[in-house]
């Protein structure tokens, strides 16, 4: 098993699972091997298979049973048992998967590349941009992505606008930290306090819905 990465945050628990295993070898530490096997017969890809079969693998390892993952029309993930609330991401051999009992999550993996700067003005305002350290620009706008990825998927809603509806706080650039947004389009305009983490490989975020 390859967790290389996991905690719990405000109720909920996550975790990273780096893919370097072959199929034969995950579908036979699932839980419930025939089922995940079925479950991928549809999948032409191979690096698709994997992605599928680890991410139910890793919720299989935050569960302690089978998971079983139907999709919303807006692609939104959940649980045909409803026992939990989850959000499931994926970026260059890494998968990352988050429950919550009780509470909407977002969880997010976005693969470390400049070229998130060629998309900067999309996703971030003015004042945002205006904010960044230069020195740490590429990185912050990235952690900016990615935690916007996330409250996006905590709030379960469809047509959001990055740029006008979500919007951040400040935060001095760290290894790992924590930074703060707000959404806009909803009438509770909900306050998001966001963890973020990063190493040579990705930027991971994630934040419970309260």
């Amino acid at each position: 098993m390859a967790i290389i990465l996991q905690n719990s945050y405000n109720g909920a628990r996550w975790a990273v699972w780096k893919v370097d295993e072959s199929l034969e070898y995950l579908i036979a530490l699932s839980l419930d091997a025939e089922r995940l096997k079925s479950s991928l017969e549809n999948i032409t890809s191979d690096k698709r298979k994997l992605e599928f079969a680890v991410t139910r693998l890793t919720l299989e390892y935050l569960m302690g049973k089978y998971a079983r993952v139907e999709y919303l029309p807006s692609g939104k993930p959940f649980l045909s048992d409803s026992s939990y609330h989850i959000s499931l991401t994926h970026t260059n051999g890494f998968v990352a998967a988050m429950i919550h009992p009780e509470k909407e999550v977002g969880i997010d993996l976005e693969h470390i590349s400049p070229r998130v700067m060629k998309i900067q003005q999309r996703f971030l305002s003015p004042d945002e941009i205006t904010a960044l350290i230069p020195e740490h620009e590429m990185m912050q706008t990235l952690i900016l992505w990615s935690a916007k990825e996330s409250v996006f998927k905590a709030l379960g809603e469809e047509g959001v606008d990055f740029r006008e509806q979500l919007v951040s706080r400040p935060f001095e650039f760290q290894g790992n930290g924590v930074l703060s947004l707000q959404e806009l389009r909803t009438p509770q305009q909900h306050l998001f306090s966001i963890p973020y983490f990063t190493n040579e490989d990705f930027v991971l975020t994630l934040t419970v819905k309260e």
